[in-house]
């Protein structure tokens, strides 16, 4: 699964859009020119409770959008408000995305079984929805999500 664009939309803006191609990408520019900021769009479209960082140059925007491409060639997009909320999908393309989307949870709570955004992506990427992963200093059991891969 790769990004393959992840853009800002707002009532009478222009998009702020970021293409990625196949591969690896750099992503590179001088201090405070929003290279932080793209990662934590990210993570938020991935299930983050909040955008802990509020730029200037966002002014004006209210959603951010990411396209996903699987190695089968189909495409995911997920939107999510930046003033919080529900994700919706989307199984097309950004720019071909018609009306309102299906909206799924940011993640799940205690013993919920409720579709979420990892129930969405991570199938998607050709892995388990329901993947676990032993905790580091416990050794416990913890649920895989999408938002665990961002680092990577």
């Amino acid at each position: 699964m790769q990004l393959r664009e992840l853009r800002l939309q707002g009532p009478g803006k222009q998009p702020a859009q970021l293409r990625f191609q196949p591969g690896s990408n750099v992503v590179s520019g001088d201090s405070d020119t929003g290279k932080s900021y793209i990662l934590q769009c990210i993570d938020f479209v991935l299930g983050a409770e909040e955008m802990t960082t509020v730029i200037e140059e966002a002014a004006g925007y209210d959603r951010v959008l990411l396209e996903l491409e699987n190695e089968q060639n189909e495409f995911l997009t997920l939107e999510r408000s930046l003033a919080c909320g529900d994700v919706l999908f989307y199984r097309q393309p950004i720019n071909a995305i018609p009306g309102t989307g299906e909206t799924v949870s940011l993640r799940r709570r205690g013993k919920s079984t409720v579709p979420d955004v990892s129930s969405i992506v991570l199938p998607f990427a050709g892995m388990p929805a329901e993947g676990k992963l032993r905790g580091s200093g416990d050794g416990k059991l913890t649920r895989l999500t999408a938002r665990v891969l961002l680092p990577v």
